[in-house]
């Protein structure tokens, strides 16, 4: 085969492999989507399989240029970190693919999100397309039928009083997915005129649409950190503070104009008794008993490196449920809380990701990337799983943009 022909298939391959990155950072961005229905999880498995297949497809075309593909510190301490995972998984005899499949998804995404530092344009076009698709799938579903699109799906589970679900199972997943286009949207565009349309869109489809106090909790804190990190702000302290304290009054009148529903209930029930509200409400009570519970199974473990494993959490559970009389956990079998199976599962290194993951985003010219990188490691507290898709993708954009501006610096 001659030097020409070489070159030829050079360039096939490597329009495929662009190509085929548009298809990875629409199944990214839409982790629920599943025609075949290879699983029976809710987040389904062809943005892993596609990503490492693209990762591989990219590596080959750099090698076959003979540039070197540069991998940054964070990404060798994520590699470490999957080898640990592997490793404890394997010893603890708990390597089931859920528990094990996050710490996996992590890296691979994370690496995915770096390795596109030069389509973060066009990876910003697709999560502003999947924003505008969601919301028109979001606003059929409350005109014509709430479970229209159930056969993308694994299910639909929503009831009275709840929101739609958009392109997910549940409407909490909804309102997750679009927080979470709320934060790339926020680091990647660059225009604030171009910024605010989609922010406002997504705002919509989390408080009206999908109706999850879940998310609304994220986009306060959100909006909070992005006030706080805003280097232009030139107030006093005393005018900080009032515009931080009535930003949640806002957000409470826009919900109270809501028709009854859940979040309008919670968001009532939280103003008038917080501590009750947190005790008495089931989902609630859950979620912030999976918080306390992976937390305190962290600092009772020894030694603290090790950690429990991802299949230990029902016994733990069993073994412990009076530690905490108020909280009525129903006892799952997983985690409701991201960083929280991340340092009862694999202890120390939990805290290690915590603490890197925070360091990424951690750059002292870019507000809005510290702010999302606070707004994330509160968020990762509550019911989001380590395997979602853009929680990885986003930690890699971060590195992504950390190298473009280290670049521009030199």
């Amino acid at each position: 085969m001659n030097k020409t022909s070489l070159n030829t298939n050079h360039c096939k391959l490597e329009t495929f492999t662009d190509l085929f990155a548009i298809v990875v950072m629409f199944t990214i961005c839409n982790p629920y989507i599943s025609i075949i229905k290879m699983m029976s999880s809710d987040i389904q498995i062809e943005p892993l399989v596609f990503a490492c297949f693209w990762i591989v497809m990219f590596l080959i075309v750099q090698f076959k240029k003979k540039i070197p593909v540069s991998i940054s510190l964070f990404n060798l301490l994520f590699l470490v970190f999957f080898i640990y995972s592997v490793s404890i998984s394997l010893l603890m005899d708990s390597f089931y693919f859920r528990g094990f499949g996050a710490y996996v998804s992590i890296f691979v995404f994370s690496l995915f999100g770096l390795l596109i530092r030069d389509r973060l344009d066009i990876f910003l076009k697709v999560v502003k397309f999947s924003a505008v698709l969601s919301l028109c799938v979001g606003i059929f579903e409350l005109l014509v039928d709430v479970e229209a699109f159930k056969f993308l799906v694994s299910s639909i589970r929503t009831g009275p009083g709840r929101g739609v679900t958009g392109l997910t199972p549940e409407p909490s997943f909804y309102s997750i997915t679009c927080l979470l286009y709320i934060f790339v949207i926020d680091i990647l565009e660059t225009h604030a005129k171009k910024k605010a349309p989609y922010i406002l869109l997504l705002m919509f489809q989390i408080i009206f649409l999908a109706k999850s106090m879940t998310a609304a909790i994220g986009l306060f804190v959100w909006l909070f950190f992005r006030l706080v990190t805003f280097e232009k702000f030139k107030l006093s302290s005393l005018k900080m503070i009032g515009y931080i304290l009535i930003s949640p009054i806002i957000l409470l009148n826009i919900v109270n104009v809501l028709p009854q529903s859940r979040l309008k209930y919670l968001s009532q029930r939280i103003l008038n008794d917080p501590i009750k509200t947190f005790i008495t409400d089931e989902s609630a009570n859950d979620r912030i008993g999976d918080i306390i519970y992976s937390l305190n199974g962290f600092v009772q473990q020894y030694p603290y490196i090790v950690g429990h494993g991802t299949n230990y959490w029902s016994e733990y559970l069993a073994q412990n449920r009076e530690l905490f009389t108020w909280i009525k956990n129903s006892g799952g079998n997983r985690i409701m809380s991201g960083y929280g199976a991340a340092v009862f599962e694999i202890g120390v290194m939990g805290v290690f990701l915590i603490l890197t993951i925070l360091i990424i985003f951690w750059h002292r010219r870019r507000s809005n990337l510290r702010a999302v990188g606070l707004s994330f490691t509160v968020f990762l507290f509550v019911a989001v799983p380590l395997a979602t898709p853009l929680i990885g993708t986003l930690i890699g954009l971060a590195m992504a943009i950390r190298y473009h501006l280290s670049t521009q610096r030199s």
